[in-house]
């Protein structure tokens, strides 16, 4: 099993995964469950055209997905978000396998930093995300605008 990478004509398989984490975990993403349930197929399938999402599958079924999107005010960043691992696939590395992927893509479209918010609460993300390479920012690092109550945190790319 590998990541792959999903567009905009597959929006009901990635508003599907964003409910399901959402109703999962949903003191881990911003908004709630019912930001996507119902979602307009035609806004989520935008979304799916500014980001770059990739899913995991198992027996047909996505289990597991991530997207990085551009920083419109700086080039060289791009965000990871909404990283989500169903709970009976978790342990298996996905999540890992997942982090890889987005950061091999952003890094072929020119990104230099992948930057990502994190609860502090949340942590087995966090050291997760540590564990993928992820750094609190350096000092002389351009600031990332972050939600209040998050920690922001980097990793840096290759191309």
């Amino acid at each position: 099993m590998t990541a792959r990478r999903i567009g905009p004509d597959e929006a009901g398989l990635w508003a599907g995964l964003r409910a399901e984490a959402l109703a999962a975990a949903p003191e881990a993403f911003a908004g709630g469950p019912g930001e996507w349930e119902g979602a307009p197929l035609a806004a989520v399938a935008a979304e799916l055209s500014r980001a770059r999402a990739f899913v995991w599958e198992r027996d047909g079924r996505a289990v597991a997905g991530g997207q990085w999107v551009a920083d419109p005010a700086r080039p060289a960043r791009a965000w990871l978000e909404a990283l989500y691992v169903a709970p009976a696939v978790r342990g298996r590395g996905i999540a890992a396998a997942l982090i890889a992927a987005l950061a091999a893509d952003a890094a072929a479209a020119g990104r230099r930093e992948l930057w990502l918010e994190v609860a502090p609460r949340n942590r087995t993300a966090l050291v997760r995300y540590l564990a993928a390479g992820f750094r609190v920012p350096p000092p002389d690092l351009p600031p990332a605008a972050v939600t209040p109550g998050t920690i922001a945190l980097v990793r840096f790319l290759r191309a």
